[in-house]
């Protein structure tokens, strides 16, 4: 670092961390403790905060400062920087997606505002600034250029997705999810960013077991063959019953789907879904079919019994 700075930057200025020549080798120094980044770097870029964090260039340099951060009080100190009701604003709804998505990460990870931050997007994006259901809605439209006609955009599914990624999903968005209708999470499963949203959601996020224990799949009892039938909703409605853990979701699904039975069976996509369920066994032997799934649920019981016992195993030797 010292021979790059006084062979090179002599002088080094925010100009230097912008330059699309020069900006990834100060990405890579962010990565090593240093005097220079702590007494240089780290300074020029919190002088001049507003020429990064919409700049092509600088907003990539914003976003490799905050993933090599390890140190609470500078996170404290950005997220203040950034709370400037200008700044804020602009950050939510001008910056590049992947800065906010980490941001919010990364205020998460350090535990810093992370309930105010999502309480002060709520209040930006929601028209109805006390109804809390609204938020998930209202952030998977969240840069629409037609919010009225416009149910999800990309920006805004890779935002939720975020949340949905935290260690501990927060009260907002536990409330605003568990608040939506069958219809919406039918309609946010036959778009192809919410169908991946909501496939990520079953197989990664922690919300997942806490939706499953509730009445998500009776809520949905009216909108699998729609799912089922569409493009990308199927593969939500295959996650669905791959995920189900208790023989009453498989019947949901199963007794729900029978009753179109003959027409998803002959279109493109819900026939896949038809067969991985073992319909036709369903329709025409129905006791039979449900033994076969209560020993195919006890025998994953048993696997994921053995591979927590593993786990605890393991920690223990580390330990």
């Amino acid at each position: 670092m010292d021979k790059i700075c006084s062979k090179y930057y002599t002088n080094l200025n925010y100009e230097h961390l912008l330059d699309k020549r020069s900006s990834f080798i100060f990405e890579v120094l962010l990565e090593f403790s240093s005097e220079q980044r702590d007494n240089i770097i780290y300074p020029i870029f919190f002088s001049h905060i507003d020429e990064f964090y919409l700049h092509p260039i600088g907003n990539i340099f914003f976003k490799h400062l905050l993933l090599t951060l390890n140190n609470k009080e500078l996170v404290e100190k950005i997220y203040q920087s950034m709370a400037d009701e200008e700044r804020f604003d602009k950050l939510i709804l001008q910056s590049h997606i992947h800065l906010l998505i980490t941001f919010i990460r990364i205020c998460e990870r350090f535990h810093c505002h992370y309930e105010e931050l999502l309480n002060r997007i709520n209040k930006l994006i929601n028209p109805e600034k006390n109804n809390v259901n609204n938020f998930i809605p209202c952030l998977l439209k969240l840069r629409a250029e037609n919010p009225d006609n416009q149910l999800i955009t990309k920006e805004g599914s890779l935002v939720v997705q975020a949340l949905f990624r935290a260690e501990k999903v927060d009260s907002l968005t536990q409330r605003s999810f568990f608040s939506l209708s069958g219809e919406q999470i039918s309609c946010i499963a036959c778009h192809p960013s919410g169908s991946h949203l909501l496939c990520q959601l079953i197989l990664k996020s922690k919300l997942w077991p806490i939706l499953r224990q509730k009445n998500f799949y009776e809520k949905l009892d009216e909108f699998y063959t729609k799912m089922a039938s569409d493009k990308v909703g199927c593969w939500f409605v295959t996650q669905l019953w791959k995920n189900a853990r208790t023989i009453d979701q498989k019947l949901q699904m199963a007794k729900s789907m029978s009753k179109d039975f003959q027409n998803l069976r002959s279109q493109t996509y819900a026939r896949f879904i038809t067969y991985e369920m073992n319909l036709t066994a369903y329709c025409s032997r129905p006791d039979q079919w449900k033994r076969s799934v209560e020993i195919v649920l006890k025998k994953h019981a048993l696997l994921d019994d053995l591979d927590a016992d593993d786990n605890k195993q393991k920690k223990k030797k580390k330990t």
